[in-house]
């Protein structure tokens, strides 16, 4: 997976081809700025900040802006993901007295296996919606770390076979780095 990332995820020219998402939600971010400021609206420049960084790496991974105004599913991804990053950072007895290994004691199991299917339903539609979209698409357009990571999964050369649950959890580390 390492060598994946290193070769083609994060490579000098992907990187390039992406720049447009961060140049496009970089120039929404200075728009919305600006009309808050002509009207003398108040800014939390934390939370816009914050919704800039997600949705450009929401896009850059997936194409979709998590932090949208309009629709209730976005600002679901956003709860979502802050809940995965509370439960994965906070304090489980379990993790350090071997007695209670096998008991959930505070929850944090059924916790984290909720969140975790309910995240599941969201990439899974969205990596669905991809492949639809890829049937359809033009060679050489185009494409998110989602597209090249499905490339990588369906080229039966590669020495790595990727599966749909590697994509899934690449994608949950990427959201998680950043949230954490």
């Amino acid at each position: 997976m390492k060598k994946i990332v290193n070769l083609q995820l994060l490579n000098g020219t992907t990187l390039d081809l992406l720049s447009s998402i961060r140049h496009d939600e970089l120039t929404r971010f200075i728009r919305s700025i600006s009309e808050n400021a002509k009207v003398g609206k108040l800014v939390d420049l934390d939370r816009e900040l914050m919704k800039l960084t997600n949705n450009v790496i929401s896009r850059m991974v997936t194409n979709e802006r998590c932090m949208d105004k309009e629709g209730e599913e976005a600002e679901n991804v956003g709860k979502l993901i802050a809940e995965i990053t509370v439960a994965g950072g906070s304090f489980n007895l379990s993790d350090y007295i071997w007695l209670f290994k096998t008991l959930d004691l505070q929850g944090f199991e059924k916790r984290v296996k909720d969140l975790r299917s309910r995240f599941d339903v969201i990439i899974e539609r969205i990596m669905k919606e991809h492949e639809e979209a890829r049937k359809h698409k033009e060679v050489g357009g185009v494409q998110d770390l989602l597209d090249i990571l499905l490339d990588v999964a369906q080229d039966e050369s590669m020495e790595v076979n990727l599966t749909r649950e590697n994509i899934k959890a690449f994608i949950q580390v990427c959201q998680y780095m950043h949230a954490a």
